[in-house]
């Protein structure tokens, strides 16, 4: 039977004995593997462990002669891991990503809320000339406009992240449209270039 002595004391009141190995065992370093008792310079306890340096894979491919641009622009899934990386940082969750096909960049839809355009490396003027083209028109054209949401950079590369208006893309309806039609959408678009250019 153990006596009863004051409390956080051991056996006969005393103050519990606790060995080194012990608190060695505790921590997870284990017996010391040189026999000697006390703290050295060698003792685990104190650690001599270089640092390490952890480097971050990049998410978007290099462009080099074996992979050029106008290679890499059409492999989306080379590019998928830079546009995952982007709905990441900005919390989107996990979008369904689709291609949109034309333009110079690649542009991909991200659901059914935001559009993402990716610009490669030593084309930074035209993502910036994007975004701020985007936060000139907002709310000053006779028609919606895509909201900026984010620009900025990953890697060598610059993105430009806006909202994804409802609809159907041009390029689909075109066909389905009569000469009337073309002709007044064609007239309704010029007006609102020359609005879009007086308040750019």
């Amino acid at each position: 039977r153990l006596a009863r002595g004051a409390p956080g004391r051991g056996v006969h009141g005393h103050a519990p004995s606790v060995s080194r190995s012990a608190v060695r065992s505790a921590v997870g370093l284990g017996p010391r593997r040189d026999g000697r008792s006390g703290r050295s310079a060698g003792d685990p306890l104190r650690c001599s462990c270089s640092p390490v340096v952890y480097r971050r894979r990049p998410m978007f491919p290099s462009i080099t002669e074996a992979s050029p641009w106008d290679t890499l622009r059409r492999d989306d899934a080379a590019l998928r891991p830079g546009v995952d990386a982007v709905c990441a940082r900005h919390h989107l969750g996990a979008p369904e990503v689709t291609r949109l096909h034309g333009g110079s960049v690649p542009v991909y839809a991200l659901g059914e809320r935001h559009v993402l355009k990716v610009f490669p490396p030593g084309e930074a003027a035209y993502a910036r000339t994007e975004a701020l083209a985007l936060a000139a028109v907002a709310g000053r054209l006779p028609l919606p406009t895509p909201e900026l949401v984010a620009a900025d950079a990953l890697d060598d590369w610059r993105y430009v992240l806006m909202s994804r208006l409802p609809g159907r893309l041009l390029v689909d309806v075109w066909p389905e449209l009569t000469a009337d039609a073309r002709d007044r959408l064609a007239d309704e678009l010029g007006a609102t270039s020359s609005v879009c250019s007086a308040a750019i």
